[in-house]
């Protein structure tokens, strides 16, 4: 009888593993993919390869309160997002940068940059359109997702590097739960961390990403922004709302058509001001970006409790 069990067990045992075999089967994964360097480490992202490639290539932010680890792309790799987007054959890459509390939004934007242009330079190697990009994340990461959709820049034609000579506009986003106006946080005027110091018992553990520092030549120091209209230009910079304009990630095939904002920050105002802006066509009030007519909405917990998913039902491009 005993050995009866232990042989149930095994077979099972023998299942599971196979179980994992076949799922790791659909897509091949490099791991530590060295996309840039900065004072001295590198810049590392995975790349996942599905089977069958579709010519699409899609960004992942590996960001969560501007923290970022390899060990958090393990924790998504089995859900719902990345292997419906890897079952449609998009090749991933799960971008990991610099974390607070050592570098700030501003520099870790610099890493997002790099990232972009190093993907869309070596298009031909991962046999992804590099005219066709795309980009999603959530909290943090959708706050750099945001920011990359709406203000991604222009190559540089005389960088040394030829990495640094392409563009880091990415086509689409998609972008969970992510802070849109760090001087409107809740309600018009309130600078986010009072809000979060008033819903998290007096802590805000993300404070160190927007403790903005300079490089004093005179003391030859690494020293924090003190003036208080410096700081505020540098909230407003790092704020994604600031940058929206007419064609900010402008859509690729059927894919998306426009950005909807979540408003995670001040509801009314961003709103307001979204509306009134002629460059961008009023949202439905949901944190992603729409796609066109023939779409799939599902509860899903791929990037967070609650939040939506949208997929292209009957179009892969």
């Amino acid at each position: 009888m005993k050995s009866h069990w232990i042989k149930k067990i095994a077979m099972l045992g023998v299942l599971f593993c196979l179980a994992i075999n076949v799922i790791g089967a659909d897509y091949e994964r490099t791991k530590e993919v060295i996309y840039g360097r900065k004072r001295g480490v590198a810049l590392t992202m995975d790349v996942i390869t599905p089977a069958k490639q579709n010519n699409r290539g899609v960004i992942f932010a590996v960001s969560g309160g501007w923290f970022s680890s390899h060990d958090n792309i393990d924790k998504v790799m089995d859900r719902g997002t990345f292997l419906e987007l890897l079952k449609r054959g998009y090749t991933m890459f799960a971008v990991v940068h610099g974390s607070q509390p050592k570098f700030t939004v501003p520099e870790i934007r610099e890493d997002m940059h790099r990232a972009v242009r190093f993907i869309r330079h070596h298009a031909e190697l991962y046999k992804i359109d590099p005219a066709n990009i795309r980009m999603f994340g959530g909290s943090a990461g959708g706050h750099l997702t945001l920011l990359q959709g709406a203000d991604g820049q222009d190559g540089d034609p005389s960088a040394e590097g030829p990495v640094d000579r392409e563009s880091s506009e990415v086509q689409a986003i998609v972008s969970y739960f992510p802070p849109t106006d760090f001087l409107n946080y809740g309600k018009e005027g309130q600078h986010f961390d009072k809000l979060l110091r008033q819903v998290m018992y007096g802590r805000n553990p993300f404070l160190a990403a927007l403790d903005f520092r300079k490089f004093d030549k005179e003391k030859q120091l690494i020293v924090k922004v003190e003036d208080q209209a410096e700081v505020k230009r540098l909230l407003k910079e790092v704020s994604p709302i600031t940058h929206v304009n007419k064609g900010d990630a402008l859509p690729c095939s059927s894919m998306a058509t426009r950005i909807c904002w979540s408003p995670f920050g001040n509801p009314s105002a961003s709103w307001a001001n979204l509306n009134r802006r002629e460059s961008r066509p009023s949202c439905s009030p949901c944190p992603v970006k729409i796609t066109d007519g023939r779409l799939s909405r599902r509860r899903s917990n791929a990037l967070g409790i609650g939040s939506i998913s949208i997929y292209c039902e009957g179009n892969k491009s």
